[in-house]
C-alpha cells in the first residue's frame, strides 16, 4: 500500500489531479469511479502542493457538484466535507465559490446530522465560511440536549474571535443570547457537557472583547458582557460543590486579567468572587487540590501576590497546592510591568514562601524550577529604594538558596540516564540561569561583582552549554529549543562577564549551524543592549559573523527559510554590536 503511494506522489501533483477531476467526468454515472477519485483527492489534499494544484486546475466544482447530486449517499458526504476541509487549510482559495460550497454543506448538515464526521466537518466548514451565525441558528433550533445541540457547541469553541470569518465584535450580543440560553437550561436540567461547554463559550466571547473600551463597543455588548459573566456566577453558586464547574467557571477570571484597570468588567468580577463565593468553593473542596490551586491563582489576580502567600500558610503541608502558588506568584510577578504598592510590599513575604517551599521539598525537581522562575520575576522588578522592603541582602539570599537546593538535584537528574531526567535537569538549569542573570542585573557594586563570580564558581552556565550540545547530539531537542535554552546560557555568561563564549559558539557551530547561529546572534543582541559592545569587538565578533557567512556561501546548500532566519538574525546582530543599531 505504502509503495503504491509512493508512486503516485513521485508523480507531478497537476498530473495526478487532472487524473481524478478526468476520471469522473468520464464516467459521471459510475458511482464507483467516483468514490475512487474522491478517495485519492482526500488523501492527496493533506498536502499544500496538491491544494495548489485542485485550485489551478478548477477542481472546486467538481466536489461541490458530486455532493449536490448525491446528496443522499453518506459516503460520498463524508468524504466531500472532508475534502472540502482540507481545501480550507490553504493554498486552494475557493472564493467564488463559497455560497455553493456553504449550501452543500448546510443540506449535508439536515440530512445526516446525527452522523459524527458530518457534524463535526460540517460545522467547522460553516464556521470557516463565515457561517457563525449559521451555526447558531442550528442550535438555536436543535437544542443543547440534542447530538446537533452538542456538536454545534463543539464546534462554537473553535471560534477565534478577530479571525474567524463573520466573528468580529457585532456578533457578540448574538452568541451569548443563544449560548446563554443554552446554557441556562443546561443548568436547569443539570447536563454536564452542555453546562461546561456553554460557560466556556461565554467566557471566551467575552474574553474577547475584555480589552476594548465600553465607550467602544457597539450598542448593547456592554450588557452583554455582564449578562455573559453573571450568568458564570450563577452556575457556580449552583454548583460550586461539582469540581468540573468551579474549574470551568473560575477561567472568569482571565476576564478580569484581559480587562481595563478600574473597569465595569473588573468591578463585577471582583465583587461577584471575593464577595463570598470564592471563599465557599474554597471551603467546600478544603482536600481537593485541583480546586484549591485554581483558588489560589484567582485569588492572586484579584487581590495580589500578599493574598497567595496567606493562602499558601493555609494550606501549608499541601505540595500541589504550594507548587501551585509558587507558579502564580512567578506569573503574577512576571505579568506585572511596574510594581504596586501592594505587589512591592508582599515581595520579601513572596520571597520566604518560595524558599520555603524549596526548603520543605528539597527533592521536588518541579517545584525546585518553577522557584527559581518566581524569584527570578521579583529580582526582575529591581531592589527597592532605600526605605523599600526588598533589599540586596534579599537578592543574594535568594540565589544562594536556589544555588544551594538546585546544583545536586540537577546533576542527579542528568545522571539519570534517561531522557526525561535530562529534560528535567536542563529546565531547571534553565530557570536557575534566568534567576541569575536578573539578580545580577540588580545588583550593585561591589555586590554585582561577587554574585558574577560566584555564577562563574557554580558553573551552571557552562554546564548547560555542555548539556544542549550532548542532548541535541543524541537527537532529544528540536532545533527551537536548542537555540532558545543556548541564547540564554550565552547571555549568562556575558552577564557574568565572558562574552566571549558567544563569539566562540559562532566559530565553533558545528552541525546545528542554524538553531546555533541563532541562539548566538540574538545573544550578542541582548549582550549590546546592556552595553557589551566593546567586549563583542574584541572578542572577534564581525570576523566570527562573516565567517560564517563564508562557509554558508561555500557550502552550495539551497537557503530555506531557516537559514534566511538565521543570517538575517546574524546580520541584525552585527549592526548592534557595531553600534550601527539602537
Amino acid at each position: 500500500y505504502r509503495q503504491v503511494w509512493d508512486d503516485v506522489r513521485s508523480v507531478l501533483p497537476t498530473t495526478v489531479i487532472q487524473a481524478a477531476i478526468s476520471s469522473i467526468e468520464a464516467h459521471p454515472d459510475n458511482s464507483s469511479v467516483h468514490d475512487a477519485a474522491l478517495a485519492l483527492l482526500a488523501e492527496l489534499l493533506g498536502a499544500v502542493e496538491y491544494r495548489v494544484a485542485f485550485a489551478e486546475l478548477g477542481g472546486w466544482p467538481y466536489v461541490v457538484l458530486m455532493l449536490e447530486a448525491r446528496s443522499g449517499d453518506i459516503d460520498v458526504q463524508r468524504r466531500g466535507l472532508q475534502i472540502l476541509c482540507q481545501l480550507q487549510r490553504g493554498g486552494a482559495w475557493g472564493g467564488g465559490h463559497v455560497e455553493r460550497v456553504a449550501q452543500v454543506v448546510m443540506a449535508a448538515l439536515e440530512t445526516f446530522h446525527e452522523d459524527s464526521s458530518i457534524l463535526e466537518w460540517g460545522a467547522w466548514l460553516l464556521l470557516e465560511l463565515g457561517g457563525l451565525a449559521k451555526v447558531l441558528g442550528m442550535l438555536e433550533r436543535m437544542g443543547e440536549s440534542s447530538v446537533v445541540g452538542l456538536g454545534a457547541l463543539r464546534s462554537l469553541r473553535q471560534v477565534q474571535w478577530g479571525q474567524t470569518e463573520g466573528a468580529d465584535i457585532d456578533m457578540t450580543r448574538e452568541v451569548v443570547r443563544v449560548v446563554g440560553i443554552c446554557t441556562a437550561r443546561a443548568l436547569d436540567s443539570g447536563q454536564a457537557d452542555a453546562l461546561q461547554m456553554g460557560v466556556a463559550l461565554l467566557v471566551d466571547t467575552v474574553l474577547a472583547t475584555a480589552s476594548v473600551p465600553e465607550e467602544k463597543l457597539p450598542q448593547g455588548v456592554s450588557q452583554a458582557r455582564a449578562q455573559a459573566v453573571e450568568l458564570t456566577f450563577e452556575v457556580l453558586r449552583r454548583r460550586h460543590l461539582d469540581v468540573a464547574s468551579v474549574e470551568c467557571c473560575l477561567e472568569v477570571v482571565r476576564i478580569f486579567q484581559a480587562a481595563l484597570e478600574g473597569s465595569s468588567l473588573q468591578r463585577q468580577i471582583r465583587e461577584g468572587l471575593l464577595g463570598g463565593l470564592l471563599q465557599r468553593v474554597a471551603d467546600a473542596h478544603a482536600s481537593q487540590d485541583s480546586v484549591q490551586r485554581r483558588v489560589l491563582w484567582a485569588q492572586g489576580v484579584l487581590l495580589g501576590p500578599g493574598a497567595v502567600v496567606t493562602l499558601m500558610e493555609r494550606l501549608n503541608g499541601s505540595l500541589p497546592c504550594w507548587i501551585a502558588g509558587v507558579k502564580t506568584l512567578g506569573q503574577l510577578y512576571d505579568d506585572l510591568e511596574d510594581l504596586d504598592t501592594e505587589a512591592r510590599e508582599a515581595r520579601v513575604a513572596a520571597l520566604k514562601a518560595v524558599v520555603g517551599a524549596m526548603q520543605a521539598w528539597p527533592k521536588e525537581v518541579h517545584l525546585l524550577t518553577h522557584s527559581c522562575f518566581a524569584m527570578s520575576a521579583m529580582a526582575a522588578h529591581g531592589l527597592d529604594n532605600d526605605r523599600g522592603p526588598y533589599s540586596e541582602q534579599h537578592l543574594q539570599h535568594g540565589l544562594r538558596v536556589a544555588w544551594q537546593m538546585t546544583v545536586v538535584p540537577a546533576e542527579e537528574c542528568d545522571q539519570q540516564g534517561s531522557r526525561s531526567g535530562r529534560g528535567k535537569a536542563r529546565y531547571l538549569r534553565q530557570e536557575l540561569l534566568r534567576l541569575e542573570v536578573e539578580s545580577v542585573k540588580a545588583a550593585k557594586e561591589p555586590l554585582r561583582q561577587n554574585l558574577q563570580s560566584e555564577a562563574l564558581r557554580a558553573g551552571n552556565a557552562a554546564a548547560q552549554c555542555k548539556a544542549l550540545m550532548r542532548d541535541a547530539r543524541a537527537g532529544e531537542l528540536e532545533a527551537k529549543e536548542l537555540s532558545e535554552h543556548l541564547h540564554l546560557a550565552l547571555v549568562a555568561l556575558g552577564v557574568f562577564g565572558q562574552a566571549e563564549h558567544t563569539v566562540q559558539v559562532l566559530r565553533e557551530r558545528g552541525e546545528w549551524w542554524q538553531p546555533v547561529v541563532q541562539a548566538a546572534a540574538g545573544a550578542a543582541v541582548e549582550l549590546s543592549r546592556l552595553g557589551m559592545q566593546g567586549e563583542l569587538q574584541s572578542a572577534g565578533m564581525a570576523q566570527a559573523a562573516r565567517a560564517v557567512h563564508e562557509s554558508w556561501q561555500q557550502s552550495g546548500k539551497r537557503v530555506d527559510a531557516a537559514t534566511e532566519e538565521a543570517l538575517a538574525a546574524l546580520q541584525f546582530a552585527e549592526g548592534w554590536v557595531a553600534g550601527a543599531v539602537q
